[in-house]
């Protein structure tokens, strides 16, 4: 991330002001994230922020914001990181004013500076002023006089990084009931023969009458500094780019139903979404279609669903109404049945469209009311937006923190002593940051380990596992899937976790892009550390694990909706059967990630659809396959003028995607769909199909399935034939497993497809187990080996078939 900041606030010190006893905010980037509990003292940096705007107009001062009115010092220390161009600005007005020359010609015998002839070349003499870290950092503190009753402006220095010296430009103090203040007069250069080193340090300085009343005085009254062409310019970035570009979005965010259409023109969005209604009337009132359309745009990107958001005119009384339209759907939401969430989302991506560039944005708790899957996306809409400006966010939640630690900042706010302490978090003291994501290493203590999982679905699967088969439970965290490993390697989790002993697991889907995941760790060590703590699905995702049809036949069973076991079965077998082969059949999708994965693994599900867009409109697969590698190369040189296929590379991608086909149809022709089709999308089908057919009063969910799934083991395992009886033995008949003119609605080859099923579980269960050191609660201590007399003698009991 380029910094185009033309003032970047670096720190802040704070004493004696609202819970900050003696604070300082050190390192600042441009997206920085406070982090803690409830009542530590977050939200108290943006309430200071917001006093210091509001005295830039104003005298009045509320005592309440002292820490201890006792103690009459109260600091706020302010240091910004100057940029390049800004530098570039006063080194020119100085250049052109002559003010250097006499001290650079002082120093031209000294190593490392400029020569005589160098000197007098403008773009030289600059170059080196910003090589050597001249007027780096700028310093404004500012001070509570009691006398007065008011905050000041005290100094105003300037930092210069070749002499490790700062410079005061203005001080101002009051002593014996006056006002005694300052600035460098750098007019004194003209005629001195002294070098650099003096012309960057204090030298004389001009004393003037000047009194502050509110901050602002210093900025409206800056032609009182003329002998000093810095502090004009300094001082004019400082109002525009800090008192005035301070911005705060507040937890306790409004949003009204509708609003009246009055002087629409004057409307400015609200920080906390009260006129957001009229606000966007506004958009569409006069016609800014470009920002409506870019502003939706956006907020697809969150929710996919929404076609439109925008407002309509109720006929009665005459008030703008917000409402949305969703894809699919032919009636308009109104406000009251639209989610908090997409209010908040809607509410920052308008806000942060509206900023000016070199804004400073303060946001509380964005993570109400969004989705935590979501939450993270909102996280890398500000990070973007930190690029031209500086922002700040408090939160609880872990998935705004970044690990990015070149553009973004993360800081423990804790309360110590009634006092406020910030730390910085690094990857010195990450352990900081696991106690601050709900990963407390003493909380640990009493579980068995940790599961990474990748999605939701998982998440609540592996919930249900946990407590239902092993005690104590292990701590299930959702990762986010393969592109998070390097996330976790990057931070330095995963040292951290080995180093301090405990037990952990990633538990992965066997899809397209998991085969090696761990290969694309740079470092050796870290491969180790993931491959060692790896685990695989046995299906392309944790939906497959559950379309078993036993299983659903036995579900549908116990809810006594099976009206003729042997019809309802072969039924189910049929349409699950015929599902699977339309989701699976060109499933050129699968194809299409499974390269992308392979050999662009970095490819987003932007990149995805440009490729594939038009696919459907052509017939022979080397067509498509011609397509998509054109599309390819179309992309890559999108995204770097110097990223190519070459001509005798396409063969090999045409060779690639024809391994990928083979791949796919030895599978398909094995009826392997658990690796190859998502069963997010057979589930979606068969939801339907089961709910119209059965009338079932619960949607068929991962969830329901799951706990079924563990009541027919714990089944199973009780009803077992004692140890040494040996089971019943049965003929088989027909197309159907039988006895006499009974039927199980089974074949033989289904029930042995389910038992090797069952196994695949509990090996994964085991493997769980053997890798976070786990025990089974006392009905799971042994999963018996699966036999298929015991599974066809136990089901027969269990549907209660008379044989």
């Amino acid at each position: 991330m380029v910094l185009i900041l033309e003032l970047q606030l670096k720190e802040i010190g704070i004493k004696n002001f609202l819970s900050y006893k003696d604070a300082k905010f050190k390192d600042l980037k441009n997206f920085n994230v406070l982090i803690g509990k409830n009542n530590s003292g977050k939200s108290n940096l943006f309430k200071l922020l917001e006093f210091l705007r509001e005295r830039f107009n104003s005298t009045n001062f509320n005592k309440n914001y002292l820490y201890n009115e006792i103690d009459s010092k109260a600091e706020i220390d302010l240091r910004f990181l100057l940029s390049e161009t800004l530098r570039e600005k006063i080194f020119q007005k100085l250049y052109r004013g002559n003010y250097l020359q006499k001290a650079f010609i002082h120093n031209e015998t000294d190593k490392g500076y400029l020569k005589r002839n160098e000197w007098n070349k403008e773009e030289i003499a600059i170059k080196w002023l910003l090589n050597n870290d001249i007027y780096k950092f700028l310093d404004v503190n500012l001070s509570f006089l009691p006398n007065l009753g008011r905050i000041i402006i005290t100094r105003i220095s300037i930092y210069n990084g070749k002499f490790d010296k700062s410079q005061t430009l203005f001080s101002a103090n009051f002593v014996n009931n006056s006002f005694k203040t300052e600035y460098l007069d750098l007019g004194e250069l003209l005629s001195r023969d002294k070098p650099l080193l003096y012309f960057f340090s204090d030298f004389n300085s001009t004393e003037i009458g000047f009194n502050q009343s509110p901050l602002n005085d210093i900025f409206i009254n800056a032609k009182n500094f003329n002998k000093n062409p810095v502090l004009h310019i300094l001082l004019e970035s400082l109002s525009k780019n800090f008192f005035n570009a301070l911005h705060h979005i507040p937890d306790k965010r409004k949003f009204n139903p509708d609003t009246e259409r009055e002087n629409i023109a004057n409307t400015n969005l609200t920080p906390d979404g009260t006129n957001f209604v009229k606000f966007i009337h506004k958009k569409k009132s006069f016609n800014e279609d470009e920002w409506l359309n870019e502003f939706i745009e956006r907020l697809r990107n969150y929710m996919p669903e929404i076609e439109r958001l925008g407002d309509t005119i109720d006929a009665n009384s005459d008030r703008a109404m917000l409402i949305s339209k969703e894809k699919g759907l032919d009636m308009e939401l109104k406000y009251e049945n639209m989610g908090a969430g997409i209010l908040n989302i809607a509410l920052f991506i308008a806000y942060i469209m509206e900023l000016e560039d070199e804004s400073i944005l303060c946001i509380e708790e964005p993570e109400l009311f969004i989705f935590p899957g979501l939450q993270k996306l909102v996280r890398d809409e500000f990070l973007r937006s930190s690029s031209n400006n500086q922002i700040f966010i408090t939160t609880h939640s872990p998935h705004f923190l970044s690990r990015d630690f070149n553009n973004s900042a993360i800081y423990q706010i804790k309360k110590i002593d009634n006092s406020t302490s910030v730390m910085k978090i690094s990857d010195e003291n990450l352990f900081e940051v696991f106690k601050e994501l709900d990963l407390n290493l003493y909380d640990y203590l009493l579980y068995d380990g940790i599961l990474f999982v990748e999605g939701q679905d998982d998440l609540n699967v592996f919930k249900i596992i946990s407590d239902e088969l092993f005690e104590p439970k292990f701590k299930i965290i959702q990762c986010y899937g393969k592109k998070k490993f390097i996330f976790y390697a990057e931070a330095e989790i995963l040292h951290l976790l080995t180093k301090s002993d405990l037990k952990f697991l990633f538990l992965l889907d066997l899809d397209r892009g998991n085969e090696n995941i761990w290969l694309k760790i740079k470092d050796d060590k870290l491969k180790e550390i993931i491959e060692e703590h790896t685990l695989k699905l046995f299906s392309y995702e944790i939906e497959n694990i559950f379309l078993q049809p036993i299983l659903i036949i036995d579900y549908l069973f116990t809810k006594n909706k099976i009206q003729n076991l042997v019809v309802d079965s072969r039924w189910l077998f049929e349409n699950l059967e015929r599902i699977f082969i339309k989701k699976g059949k060109n499933n050129l999708k699968y194809i299409l990630k499974k390269f992308i994965d392979s050999n662009y693994d970095w490819f987003g599900k932007d990149d995805y659809d440009y490729i594939y867009n038009g696919t459907e409109n052509i017939s022979a697969l080397d067509d498509i396959y011609k397509y998509w590698i054109e599309r390819t190369e179309e992309l890559l040189n999108k995204k770097d003028e110097f990223c190519e296929i070459k001509i005798n590379e396409k063969a090999k991608l045409v060779e690639n995607f024809n391994e990928i086909k083979e791949t796919y149809v030895e599978h398909f022709n094995k009826k392997e769909y658990f690796k190859i089709i998502s069963g997010k999308d057979v589930i979606k089908e068969l939801k339907v199909l089961l709910t119209n057919k059965f009338k079932l009063s619960e949607t068929i969910s991962v969830e329901n399935l799951s706990m079924h799934l563990l009541k027919f083991l714990n089944d199973y395992n009780y009803i077992l034939p004692e140890k040494g009886k040996e089971p019943n033995i049965f003929n088989f008949k027909d197309e159907f497993l039988a006895y006499e003119q009974q039927k199980i609605p089974i074949t033989e080859e289904q029930l042995i497809d389910f038992i090797n099923y069952l196994e695949k579980l509990k090996k994964l269960i085991i493997g769980i187990q053997t890798k976070l050191n786990c025990e089974f609660q006392k009905n799971f201590e042994r999963l018996n080996r699966m036999d298929f007399q015991q599974m066809f003698n136990f089901l027969i009991k269990r549907w209660n078939l008379n044989l």
